[in-house]
């Protein structure tokens, strides 16, 4: 086993998501809205601990888009592992970063035939795929030596990997049959999955037992999931980026 190391790694990610064509298939609303931009929530000030309670300091493993992962080593050249993120996908006053409420929509809202521009807020106060979102992954990447030495070694990575996504949507709404306002939460279960190219580069520290890594892949995937009385989706392309520290044997 001397060919081989283990390493468990852990680190704050964060993804841009492109535009989407959104569809809903429901009693209330049956309609593609083009060229939605949906955004994440990282809330990345929860690693600032010290302005936090201590009774809160554990929330910076939940609260941030954080990733995890287990991976095995063979003689430094090539790297086999799981990976589980916790992404977080919103609409609404929920979102961080540009948001295009204004958006073509074609089909039926409520008992009204569209096809022009409409303004999602006046449906969705909030729509969010937070709570209970994970993506569960498999990877395989090439390492590539750069240089190395008596101060550590640098790595280039390229891989690939696959993905599940599982989780449910949180909306709040206005029917738009009747005007009521309603607060909907779905039941968690598998919503989609993606594939994804990875890269990367990596400091490995002398002795081989802790690596310190910033990434930068392209996801491309979709989800479906409960929403409104039926179904919704849309695709995810994404852009992901941050930095993950590992120890190993």
């Amino acid at each position: 086993m001397k060919d081989w190391r283990f390493h468990l790694g852990f680190g704050p990610q964060i993804e841009t998501y492109a535009p989407t064509d959104f569809t809903i298939r429901s009693p209330a609303i049956d309609a593609t809205f083009k060229n939605t931009r949906f955004n994440p929530r990282p809330l990345m000030n929860m690693y600032a601990l010290w302005n936090r309670q201590p009774k809160d300091w554990i929330r910076f493993v939940d609260e941030p888009t954080n990733h995890f992962f287990f991976e095995t080593r063979y003689k430094e050249q090539w790297a086999f592992g799981v990976e589980v993120f916790h992404p977080k996908i919103v609409l609404g006053s929920d979102s961080e970063g540009p948001a295009n409420h204004d958006v073509h929509a074609k089909g039926r809202i409520g008992d009204e035939k569209v096809d022009h521009r409409v303004d999602l807020n006046e449906t969705f106060e909030l729509l969010q795929l937070t709570k209970g979102l994970m993506s569960y992954g498999l990877f395989a990447d090439r390492i590539q030596p750069i240089v190395s030495g008596r101060a550590g070694a640098l790595n280039l990575r390229l891989g690939a990997g696959a993905s599940l996504y599982t989780g449910f949507a949180r909306a709040i709404y206005k029917d738009p049959h009747t005007g009521e306002r309603k607060d909907e939460e779905n039941k968690l279960s598998v919503i989609g999955g993606n594939i994804m190219l990875r890269s990367a580069i990596e400091y490995v520290v002398p002795g081989g037992h802790v690596t310190v890594r910033a990434n930068f892949d392209a996801t491309f995937g979709g989800l479906d999931y409960a929403l409104m009385g039926g179904r919704a989706t849309q695709a995810v392309q994404a852009l992901r980026g941050g930095l993950s520290l590992s120890a190993g044997f």
